[in-house]
């Protein structure tokens, strides 16, 4: 029988400095569980120690999977996990996450935990876990993480009748937020990616470009053309997209798929709505793609024309490969790109007066969207005019 070798655990949380282990006072605080500024700032909910403690419960109930998964990350096979640290990474309206990191004999890897604390966030989270499963089992690319086992209600103690819901995932390594930040002209025109360990950096304009055409191609590959499901919701200012740099190059991938849904629906089935939902999505996928906040926490911003054509660009490339892998039909996109060729400036602004009408009145981005729809409209529209699926280029996965 093969002995196996006691775990080390160590608690640390980031601060204002780094990585911090958590010390007794820390461990006796309660975690934030409502929005900041709410009326019930002050928490009832757990305290760090709880946290820490129902997460190491939890890797411990799951050891094989975990071994599994540092296998199937690494290669190594592994019978004992030296030492795991669980790093308090933020707090959330819904989630928890911490970072799971695993040192063994022959290997280190990193894993996240997301956690939930409140009823909603447990709903969420359990529906995103299956999400998550059903993207790897139903789609040949992932540009999302990959999941490994959930602990649903798991008991912090005897006196607290509600538990945790948690779910390990792929933790991206080297891939980072990035977020609008204001250049030295003091326009909301440049990207700033938050690499804490190497520093705060601007990609340049090559980057910035891949980073939105990347962006368009992942929600578009994962657009269902004939039953309109689609991520969403998702934001730039939540982080739910990460980068890695690698040289000149670029990779994006979605940490997150809160829901798959169709945002339109109709009362009888037939191919002409198909085109037409693929209007919308597109409309919206380019206002999308461009809002932010700037530096993650302030006002709302705009991302420059540039990301306008790099968005129309990895929206024709994700298109093709739907194509390739027999998802959407030579017909209907023979038909799109018709209607492209064909659309006029005013049929395209009634597409996006529709679009913008979906959304609600006291949405941060409204004003900032109407103040510059005409332009982004113009900005569309001279794009399909360039011939979006004539030169796609430059999207690879």
């Amino acid at each position: 029988m093969t002995r196996t070798r006691l775990t080390d655990y160590r608690f640390l949380y980031v601060g204002p400095h780094g990585e911090q282990i958590s010390e007794p006072e820390h461990m006796r605080a309660r975690i934030p569980v409502r929005r900041p500024g709410s009326r019930a700032d002050t928490s009832d909910g757990p305290t760090y120690s709880d946290y820490f403690h129902a997460i190491r419960a939890v890797l411990e109930a799951h050891r094989e999977e975990l071994l599994q998964a540092l296998s199937a990350k690494t290669g190594c096979e592994e019978d004992s996990i030296a030492q795991i640290d669980i790093v308090s990474e933020k707090h959330g309206s819904d989630y928890h996450p911490a970072r799971i990191r695993v040192r063994s004999r022959e290997a280190n890897c990193a894993f996240v935990m997301n956690v939930a604390l409140t009823e909603r966030g447990k709903a969420r989270l359990g529906q995103e876990f299956r999400l998550l499963r059903r993207f790897r089992d139903c789609f040949s690319r992932s540009f999302l993480p990959e999941v490994y086992f959930e602990a649903q209600d798991w008991e912090i103690s005897s006196d607290k009748p509600h538990g945790m819901c948690m779910f390990m995932g792929e933790w991206f390594d080297e891939y980072h937020e990035f977020h609008l930040s204001r250049g030295q002209d003091g326009k909301c025109d440049e990207v700033a990616v938050w690499d804490f360990r190497r520093g705060v950096r601007r990609l340049s304009e090559h980057e910035r470009n891949e980073l939105y055409r990347q962006t368009a191609y992942v929600l578009t590959y994962y657009y269902n053309v004939n039953t309109f499901e689609e991520v969403y919701p998702w934001h730039h200012a939540s982080g739910d997209f990460v980068l890695r740099q690698v040289g000149d190059a670029v990779d994006v991938k979605l940490v997150t798929a809160r829901q798959y849904a169709p945002r339109v629906e109709y009362r009888e089935d037939g191919p002409e709505h198909r085109v037409e939902a693929l209007w919308l999505f597109l409309a919206n996928l380019t206002l999308r793609n461009r809002l932010d906040r700037v530096d993650g926490v302030g006002d709302t911003a705009l991302a420059g024309e540039y990301s306008v054509y790099a968005t129309l660009n990895g929206f024709a490339r994700a298109l093709d490969t739907q194509s390739e892998e027999g998802r959407v039909s030579a017909q209907l996109l023979g038909e799109f790109e018709a209607q492209a060729r064909e659309m006029s400036p005013a049929e395209l602004a009634r597409i996006f007066a529709f679009v913008v009408s979906s959304y609600p009145e006291d949405a941060p981005e409204i004003s900032l969207v109407g103040e510059h729809l005409i332009d982004h409209v113009f900005h569309v529209f001279r794009g399909l005019q360039r011939g979006i699926f004539a030169a796609r280029g430059g999207v690879e996965s």
